[in-house]
């Protein structure tokens, strides 16, 4: 017979696994670890409004990248994400997360319907990721479809830290334009080009502060997420803003430094692939004003020396006017996608003008890398220029 004292002992611990998750819990790597959090239901004040967000029990997803135990100081980009229908997974995301090392929260019990539950699982699940894995302030995103992606507008604004959003057939929740919203956040939109929801953008255009960074995007489809291509152009963008775009957040630094080293010690396959990662570390520290740090300002003295003993380089000289033509067009298909203020026919035409440019630049420069690039963005933009519209 067990002794009374153990058995008690047993049951209690066996209800501890049944409620929160532990902060010691072993978790995956390249894989998903079910969380279980609490919210005690305090108030939730966003401007003039107040949640009561529900007390109880909620749940996140959380993903975490390979080798997330290799280096105990590495520090992760974070993102949450929320389905329509609760219990969010990667999805399409999966590919751009592994790659780009995010650590991922799935809200389980948020979806479509009231705010306050949504807003309980993000803030419990918020303040639970923050202390169970290592996170970059700063580098805090949020991506959903439908409601989800409504609440990717509304979510960031509660908690300090995030760099961007990434709502998928949907504007922004219907009171934007009533709060205080985080100027850091950048704002990457996907829309199907048949989505009726599509008809919220001229109001959306309408609603975002001039310094804000947007980046609409249409796609062939309906109302569903963005397709893994989108995914990949929305990332690209989201991390361009939140190293070289953004305000400077000062508790983002250490995740300024961090791209900057490892920018400064990835390894190159030819001079020009080199000559690219320095200046891109070279203008990342001053976009951040990294230089203020000794050792980094020692690096940066032997870094402009390389630089310019790579520019004299036969390759790089090749390279180098097509990437200067290429970004010129890239900059401004970038400002033509908000100057057409959602609307969808001057959106069309701002791409197949960006796709002639593009074409261009892959014709003046054959043989180079970024004529390929030209190439790319030229297939892409043209594409989107030609999307059929019926929203109606």
């Amino acid at each position: 017979m067990i002794p009374r004292s153990i058995l008690l002992f047993l049951l209690t611990a066996a209800a501890a696994r049944a409620g929160v998750t532990p902060m010691d819990e072993s978790l995956k790597e390249d894989g998903v670890t079910v969380i279980t959090v609490k919210y005690d239901g305090a108030n939730i004040k966003y401007g003039k409004f107040n949640f009561k967000a529900t007390a109880g029990e909620y749940h996140y997803n959380l993903y975490l990248p390979p080798d997330y135990n290799k280096d105990p100081k590495e520090i992760y980009p974070l993102l949450f994400m929320q389905s329509p229908s609760g219990n969010a997974g990667l999805g399409a995301f999966k590919s751009r997360v592994k790659s780009g090392r995010y650590v991922v929260a799935g809200l389980v019990e948020a979806r479509n319907g009231e705010w306050d539950p949504i807003l309980a699982n993000f803030c419990a699940a918020h303040d639970d990721v923050l202390k169970r894995v290592r996170i970059a302030e700063g580098f805090k995103y949020m991506a959903g479809m439908s409601g989800g992606g409504r609440s990717s507008t509304f979510m960031p604004d509660l908690r300090p830290g995030f760099g961007g959003c990434f709502p998928q057939g949907a504007g922004v929740w219907p009171n934007y334009n009533e709060v205080p919203h985080n100027p850091n956040i950048g704002m990457f939109l996907s829309m199907g080009n048949t989505d009726g929801n599509a008809r919220e953008l001229p109001g959306l255009h309408k609603l975002l502060p001039p310094n804000v960074g947007f980046c609409p995007v249409y796609f062939e489809g309906g109302h569903t997420s963005a397709p893994a291509e989108v995914v990949e152009q929305g990332f690209d963008w989201l991390e361009w803003w939140s190293y070289y775009g953004s305000p400077t957040q000062a508790a983002a630094k250490p995740m300024y430094t961090q791209q900057f080293n490892k920018l400064t010690a990835q390894a190159a396959s030819g001079e020009f692939e080199k000559y690219e990662l320095l200046d891109k570390a070279e203008k990342l520290a001053n976009v951040r004003s990294l230089g203020k740090d000794k050792e980094i300002a020692t690096k940066l003295t032997a870094m402009k020396k390389a630089i310019a003993d790579l520019a004299k380089a036969e390759a790089v000289k090749k390279e180098l006017p097509a990437r200067t033509a290429y970004q010129k067009i890239a900059d401004a298909e970038l400002a033509a996608r908000r100057q057409s203020k959602g609307d969808f026919s001057a959106h069309k035409r701002l791409m197949a003008e960006a796709s002639a440019a593009y074409e261009g630049v892959a014709k003046k420069y054959p043989g180079t890398i970024y004529a390929e690039k030209a190439t790319a963005a030229a297939a892409r933009t043209k594409t989107e220029s030609e999307l059929p519209h019926s929203t109606k």
